[in-house]
Order: C-alpha cells, then structure tokens, then sequence
C-alpha cells in the first residue's frame, strides 16, 4: 500500500516529518523534492485537520447533491 507522508528537508538533509507515524518493518521510500515555498513550517496537524473535516461535513447527503447538480444540469437546457 501506497502512503505520503508530508515532510520538510533540512539544509544539512535532515528530514523532519510534520506528523508522527509508525511503521511495523523497514521500507523502501522515494522522495520528491518540491518547489521551495514560502511556508517553512507547515501546520503539523494538517492531515488530522482534513480527517476531522471530511468526516463532519455533510459529504454523505449524496441525494442533495445529485439533485443539486441535476438542476444545474437542466438549467442549461435552454
């Protein structure tokens, strides 16, 4: 299984994770090194954020949204 994991690579090529995870065995990791941005200390709960949103939003009245998107559908069909 596939998992990424947000880091920040320090000059001397210390890497520092912005959240804390554990791993039952060794692995074989790839790194990809983004373009350098203005933020260089991301909010280290911003996954754990994201989770908590997802899971309060009303993401699941799939009925409200189909008839939603339906109406703008047909709005079209002038």
């Amino acid at each position: 299984m596939l998992q990424t994991l947000e880091a920040v690579i320090t000059q001397s090529g210390w890497v520092k994770f912005n959240e804390l995870f554990t791993l039952d065995h060794s692995v074989k990791a790839y790194v990809t090194i983004l373009p350098n941005t203005t933020d260089e200390s991301p909010e280290s709960s911003s996954g754990q954020n994201l989770l908590q949103l997802l899971e309060s939003a009303p993401f699941g009245e799939s009925d409200s949204m189909e008839k939603h998107i339906q109406t703008n559908r047909n709005a079209w069909n002038d």
